[in-house]
Order: structure tokens, then C-alpha cells, then sequence
């Protein structure tokens, strides 16, 4: 039959059609079956081998159902920061998903706030909301590098939260870790275009991760991103940063909700105390109430209190007894505020560098103590993201404290 391939050549071409065509069906069949395992929450990020991950630039769109709108420069907000400055003063905001302003819309984000005000009473000044979620204080430190060419005269340095987080998968954050992460992840994301190789991807890694979900580690065997001594020495290197450049720095405290952690940062004070007694009573006697998210934080301390009585077998059914909050790469805290708030303090003092305390700002103006904790309660929409309230209340704060720094720079920090 004529219509056949005939020749040797012929066949091939044939075969490799009639293969390509079965390829394609697959990729379809296999797009429309593992649609929804995509993470479309990370469309927002490309991989990054300095800092793992950053803001995509000009990008408009979701993530963590949020919207998600940056400039040509990657950071957010409509308004474009071009490298050379063209304002009087250029400040740039640097921290976590807390500075990025989860939850609230571009022009209600302390960074937003605190330009607006500045300009409000006459002072030519731009603050660059350069925050990104996530991020841990090496991440911080790290994108200030890189945001050095922008040439600020001064920095908001606020990361935090992630440093306390504890990982099940991934290693600690280390430049090192970083780089080869990112590589082989971007080496995946390229493959993954293809509907069955992102299926081969999703299946194997499932199957790998599966005896973590099911048995995790124990929370004393689990590492938190960033331990307090390298969280002390990236908040040392981001100052000596700043003093070699010129830049003055500001260390900003952005706290968690009360109403998630308040009873473990009491456990964790007792704890340190060595009152373990009373620690472990804290928490067994609310147990049944405590938040999800502080649900490990408390296995982890009760773990340890127990052991410290002398009741191994309690300790490790304790510290055995969590479950992966989220994703298995970055869970709920481990680690109390107050120790790296601490750290925080001790870096201020040691390289001379201002603090302005993120809960003295939203509760500024109260008669009565109890009047401010009832409404700091109020200020969050989630265990540590702010609402717009508080960014406006940490804004006004944060262009007064700006102000007098940067028009009078010979000035000795007040804090």
C-alpha cells in the first residue's frame, strides 16, 4: 500500500510521530490529573541562589490568596524605585511577609504609611517596601546586599518571625544551602513544564516525604531555620553592613499575636527560669485550648520539662507526639519571641543601633495598660500578620522616628 511508509526513513518518522502523539496525550491526560497539585501560591517568587527565593518583578496576580502586585524593580507596589534615586532621601524596608504587608493593600503598609507621612510634613523622602515572604534575617541580610546599588541613607531591618520555625526537610538557611537548593530547583521548575515530568516529580517526591508525614522527627532532633547564635551574628553583619555604607539602620520589632503564642512565651519564661514544674502545669492545664499553631511549641517545651524532672519516657512521648503544620519545609515557631527579641536588644546595644519596638508603636496613646494589651489583641488577622490599623500606627511612628534621625544624623539613637 502506497499510503505506508516504504522506506527506512520513512518509518522512523512515522515512529517518532506516532511517539510524540502518544507524549502529547499523556501530557494532557496527566495536566488535567495533577492540575491542582501545582503550587500556584509560589507564582508570585522565582528561585534566587543568594536568597532561595525573591518577588518576581512587574508581577500582578495571588499568592497565599492574597494579592500580589510588585514593580519593575521587584518591589512592591505600583510606584517604580529606579536605581538611581530621585527623592532626598531613599529608606528601605527589609523584612518578612510582616513588612511586605500580607493582608493589606499597597498604600496600607507601614513602609507606604511612613512615605506618605514623611512628604506629609515636608521631607522629600521615599521608603522602598522591600520585604518578601518568608524570610529569614540571612535572607534580610543578603537582600540589603544586593539592594545596596539603590544607595539609601537609611534601612528598617525586621525579620524575625521565620528564624524561630522549625524544618522537618530542608536544612538550615546558610548561604551554602541556598545556592545548591535553588539550582535544583530551578532544574526541576524547567522540566516540570512538562505535564508528566511534573507528574514523575510530584510522585516521587511524594513517596519520599510520606514517612516524614507520617512519623516526623521528634521536636528535639528538629532544627529551627536560624539558631540564636547565627541569628546574633547576622543582625551584627547587617549593622557592620550599614556602618561600612553610611546607611543608618533600624532594628524594628514586629511581634506575633498574643492570642496564638502569649501562653508558650510564658511556659518558655518559666522554662527558662528552671521552674519546669510550673511550666509543664501551664501547659497541661490548657492543652485542649491551645492554638494550632503553637500546638509543636508546646510538645516541644513539655517535652523538655519532663525530662528535666526526670520523666524521660513522658519527654519523648511528648517530643514525638506533633505533626507538620503547613508544608514540611517551614512550620510553626519552635522558638519563643522574647529570646530573639533579646538578641535583638543586645545587637542594638553592642553596635549602637536604634530599636523602635513595633508593640510600643500600635499602643501608643492608651490611659491604661489594660486599654492597650485589648487593643493590640485587636490588631492582626492572623497568629503574626497585622491589619491596616497597626501598619498606620507603625508608619506614623516609624516617619516621626525617621525624621529626626535623618535631618539630624549627628544625633545619638534614642533607644
Amino acid at each position: 500500500m502506497a499510503f505506508l511508509p516504504q522506506t527506512p526513513r520513512d518509518k522512523k518518522i512515522v515512529l517518532v510521530l506516532i511517539l510524540l502523539l502518544i507524549f502529547v496525550g499523556l501530557d494532557i491526560f496527566m495536566g488535567s490529573r495533577y492540575a491542582a497539585q501545582r503550587d500556584t501560591d509560589f507564582r508570585a517568587f522565582r528561585w534566587d541562589s543568594g536568597t532561595l527565593w525573591r518577588l518576581k518583578k512587574s508581577y500582578q496576580g495571588e499568592a497565599f490568596g492574597k494579592p500580589v502586585h510588585t514593580n519593575r524593580a521587584g518591589f512592591r507596589g505600583p510606584e517604580e524605585n529606579p536605581l538611581k534615586p530621585e527623592h532626598r532621601y531613599r529608606i528601605l524596608a527589609i523584612g518578612d511577609s510582616r513588612t511586605y504587608g500580607f493582608g493589606v493593600q499597597d498604600h496600607e503598609t507601614f513602609a507606604a504609611v511612613a512615605q506618605a507621612e514623611m512628604r506629609r510634613q515636608g521631607i522629600d523622602a521615599e521608603v522602598i517596601n522591600a520585604g518578601v515572604h518568608g524570610y529569614s534575617a540571612l535572607q534580610c541580610r543578603v537582600r540589603l546586599e544586593n539592594l545596596l546599588p539603590y544607595k539609601p541613607q537609611a534601612v528598617i531591618f525586621a525579620p524575625g518571625y521565620n528564624d524561630r520555625r522549625y524544618l522537618v526537610v530542608r536544612p538550615p538557611d546558610s548561604e551554602v544551602s541556598f545556592a545548591w537548593i535553588a539550582r535544583s530547583r530551578q532544574a526541576v521548575d524547567l522540566l516540570a513544564w512538562s505535564n508528566t515530568f511534573f507528574a514523575l516529580f510530584y510522585e516521587f517526591g511524594q513517596r519520599r516525604l510520606q514517612p516524614l508525614k507520617n512519623h516526623p522527627p521528634p521536636l528535639d532532633e528538629i532544627p529551627v531555620r536560624l539558631d540564636k547564635e547565627s541569628f546574633r551574628k547576622e543582625l551584627e553583619k547587617t549593622a557592620d553592613l550599614c556602618r561600612d555604607h553610611g546607611v543608618r539602620l533600624f532594628f524594628l520589632l514586629i511581634y506575633q499575636d498574643p492570642n496564638a503564642y502569649d501562653l508558650m512565651e510564658k511556659a518558655s519564661r518559666l522554662f527558662a527560669l528552671e521552674e519546669w514544674r510550673d511550666a509543664a502545669s501551664l501547659i497541661e492545664d490548657a492543652r485542649n485550648t491551645i492554638p494550632d499553631r503553637s500546638y509543636s511549641m508546646s510538645r516541644y517545651y513539655l517535652g523538655l520539662c519532663y525530662r528535666r524532672l526526670g520523666d524521660e519516657a513522658k519527654a519523648r512521648e511528648c517530643l514525638a507526639n506533633h505533626q507538620p503544620w503547613g508544608s514540611l519545609f517551614g512550620e510553626s515557631v519552635l522558638r519563643p519571641e522574647w529570646e530573639y527579641f533579646e538578641i535583638f536588644r543586645e545587637a542594638a546595644r553592642k553596635k549602637n543601633i536604634q530599636i523602635v519596638d513595633g508593640r510600643e508603636a500600635m499602643t501608643a496613646g492608651f490611659e491604661t495598660p489594660r486599654q492597650a494589651e485589648e487593643a493590640f489583641r485587636e490588631l492582626f488577622i492572623d497568629e503574626c500578620h497585622n491589619n491596616a490599623e497597626a501598619h498606620r500606627r507603625l508608619g506614623v511612628r516609624l516617619a516621626d522616628e525617621l525624621a529626626r534621625a535623618l535631618l539630624a544624623p549627628q544625633q545619638s539613637p534614642l533607644h
